[in-house]
């Protein structure tokens, strides 16, 4: 019973680090770029409502200019000036199908450019498409002098009513109501086709991670039927081979979840980046406002980035561990959520074996990011000593701890389940780790590996 479950236990610690790992990504992924996505179409929509409302003031104050002569006369009698202002505003017109039309205070209609067979008629009854009061909702908006008022409206050509915008102002000398509107539809189907991009490149990376995910966790349970064939080794033997697979397994998983996200969801972002412009652009967006989205867009890619670098660190891969180690402790403060200290004596002129580097700074890393997820305030402090024997790793957070005493049989408190993977990627390289550290206080890692010179890679490293 102790051999099964210990295997079960191996299994977990296979499974669970990829599961999490997965489970985070694509959510932090799927939940930015649908919050950036829903700003980025709402800012639109809102941008070009403005510039559509502002049209509609310039017309409308085109209308009024219009007629001023008439409004203003002192001389001619106010019926005969009304009267011969209405015909100005009926021939009024702009765009295939821009027109005027004036009420007054008691939603009789006076003149409508576009139905003159409205006129004299009161409408204060009416309802839009959508149920609204139309007339009620301009006198409504005119109330202060001038307003905007929005309903669903028949458009010539559309089967059904689409969305209209008008503007009203009041002429207190004539109780007058004047007005103009435009139709909203082309900027609402712009609004849809962005949403119906943006759900369908959400839709697209879900389904990449789900993929990845469960490539994971099959990978992992047939490393773990394979362990249950071998029962002519040693249990020893089995459990640093299985150690050794995982961790190649993870190291496997991680390079190609980081390599789909370069290629599939950075690839979406960038795609998105670069239509915006042209779609905004084309519908007379400023550049202020391009280059918000712009910007905003960017820095969702480099949040993107960020995450394919923490699966991928491109700084151990082409330079060594030394600098990938500083890298690393930057990003780490640059979150600015748990203080990283990093001191490094001594000077590798050559590449150590890439399985010791990679083992180290996972290690590293792991116990970073399983600080900086814990509840409190702490700190960590890396002192990293290279020679051209061995490398000896000091690792220090006072805040978590972790029980070198403690018996992990059947336990399920994450930080002793970290230890164990510690030491099992230290023993996989050869090395020795020594732990001090009470749980919940603090904890001291000293790691040490040791090499001869047929070791190294032969590869210069780059210092920091």
């Amino acid at each position: 019973m102790k051999t099964i479950s210990l295997k079960y236990r191996m299994m977990l610690l296979a499974m669970l680090p990829t599961l999490l790992v997965s489970i985070a990504i694509s959510s932090f992924a799927i939940y930015e770029t649908r919050n950036f996505g829903e700003l980025n179409n709402a800012t639109f929509r809102d941008q070009m409502l403005t510039l559509r409302r502002n049209e509609l003031h310039s017309y409308t104050n085109l209308a009024e200019s219009a007629i001023d002569a008439h409004y203003n006369n002192s001389i001619q009698a106010p019926q005969q000036a009304q009267e011969e202002a209405k015909g100005i505003i009926r021939k009024l017109s702009y765009g295939p199908s821009g027109y005027f039309f004036v009420n007054d205070y008691n939603g009789n209609t006076l003149v409508h450019g576009a139905k003159p067979a409205l006129e004299g008629r009161n409408l204060w009854d009416l309802k839009s498409k959508d149920n609204k009061f139309l007339i009620r909702d301009i006198d409504q908006a005119a109330k202060d002098g001038t307003g905007f008022t929005e309903y669903m409206w028949d458009k010539p050509g559309f089967p059904d009513p689409v969305g209209k915008v008008s503007y009203v102002k009041t002429l207190p000398k004539w109780d007058w109501i004047i007005g103009t509107g435009l139709y909203t539809d082309d900027i609402d189907a712009v609004h849809t086709k962005l949403n119906q991009e943006l759900d369908s490149n959400l839709s697209q990376s879900t389904l990449v991670f789900l993929g990845l995910s469960g490539g994971s966790l099959l990978f992992a349970a047939l490393l773990f039927g394979r362990l249950t064939l071998r029962e002519g080794d040693s249990a020893d033997h089995k459990l640093k081979a299985l150690s050794d697979q995982v961790n190649r397994a993870q190291e496997h998983e991680r390079q190609a979840i980081a390599a789909e996200i370069e290629d599939s969801v950075e690839e979406h972002l960038v795609g998105l980046k670069n239509r915006l412009p042209d779609l905004m652009v084309d519908k007379g967006v400023s550049d202020e406002v391009v280059n918000l989205l712009n910007h905003e867009m960017g820095k969702a890619v480099k949040a993107i980035q960020q995450i394919s670098h923490t699966l991928n660190p491109k700084s151990l891969e082409e330079h060594g561990l030394s600098y990938g180690l500083d890298i690393l402790c930057k990003q780490y403060n640059d979150r600015g959520r748990v203080p990283v200290k990093l001191y490094q004596q001594g000077l590798l002129t050559q590449r150590l074996p890439k399985g010791v580097e990679w083992e180290l700074y996972r290690v590293i890393q792991d116990v970073m990011r399983f600080v900086e997820q814990s509840e409190g305030e702490g700190k960590v402090v890396v002192r990293t000593t290279f020679s051209e024997e061995s490398v000896q790793i000091s690792l220090l957070e006072d805040m978590v701890g972790f029980d070198p005493k403690s018996n992990s049989k059947g336990s399920s408190d994450m930080a002793e389940m970290l230890l164990n993977t510690v030491i099992s990627r230290v023993e996989g390289i050869s090395g020795e780790v020594s732990v001090f550290g009470t749980k919940g206080t603090g904890t001291l890692l000293k790691i040490k590996v040791d090499f001869n010179a047929e070791s190294f890679d032969g590869v210069p490293a780059l210092a920091t």
